[in-house]
């Protein structure tokens, strides 16, 4: 997007300096419709496919039903190679697991829901609130930190499943975990911010359009 910010910038520079009144209203339709482009194509790859923080990917394993040792160790292994601060005393207790194609799943208590955008991407959401999940597909998954906060609903996706150049994979199911700690945890991960409207980013570059255009008229 640099690249294309650059060309975007250098172009609005030459058609307002070589291009006279009568061919301005052209160029304020011309630039426009470039700078919705250039903002569609931030906003469409700055989404986040997957809440939390990602913190690694397993290869040829599957993530446990359930709690143990290694799988503990493993997580916090992970966290320490993130810039994430977290407790060394986390406790992990199982939440609960939806195989694909399921909509949700009721464990103990615990509800797993799932929408599907596609049968690589979607939503969940939970009765309760999880601090890790897990996205498998194929013979791999990856692991999501969200902290250790309240979250109950959050994005889901496999692509961080990709291997060299095959396609994205297809979900096979979601594990989820609450995690609990009896101190206080230092700064989070959390949930990645909203993605400002490029509605926002168009109305910002008519206006300068249009001041650039009466500037020039006197």
């Amino acid at each position: 997007m640099q690249t294309a910010n650059i060309k975007l910038t250098s172009l609005s520079n030459h058609l307002i300096a070589t291009h006279t009144h009568g061919d301005t209203m052209k160029n304020v339709f011309t630039l426009t419709l470039l700078l919705i482009l250039a903002t569609g194509t931030s906003f469409a790859d700055s989404i986040p496919f997957n809440s939390g923080t990602y913190i690694g990917t397993v290869s040829k394993a599957n993530d446990p039903a359930g709690t143990n040792a290694t799988f503990e160790a493993l997580v916090k292994t992970m966290l320490d190679n993130t810039s994430i601060l977290f407790p060394t005393d986390l406790s992990f207790d199982y939440f609960t697991k939806v195989d694909a194609p399921a909509s949700s799943k009721t464990a103990s208590g615990n509800t797993l829901s799932l929408t599907y955008d596609t049968k690589k991407a979607g939503t969940w959401t939970t009765s309760s609130s999880i601090n890790l999940y897990s996205v498998k597909a194929g013979n791999q998954y990856a692991l999501y930190w969200l902290g250790l906060g309240d979250f109950v609903t959050g994005d889901w996706s496999t692509e961080d499943l990709i291997v060299g150049k095959k396609s994205q994979p297809d979900l096979s199911h979601i594990s989820a975990w609450t995690v609990t700690s009896s101190s206080s945890t230092p700064t989070p991960a959390s949930i990645p911010s909203t993605v400002p409207e490029p509605s926002t980013m168009i109305l910002f570059g008519m206006g300068l359009l249009g001041a650039s255009y009466w500037s020039r008229k006197k």
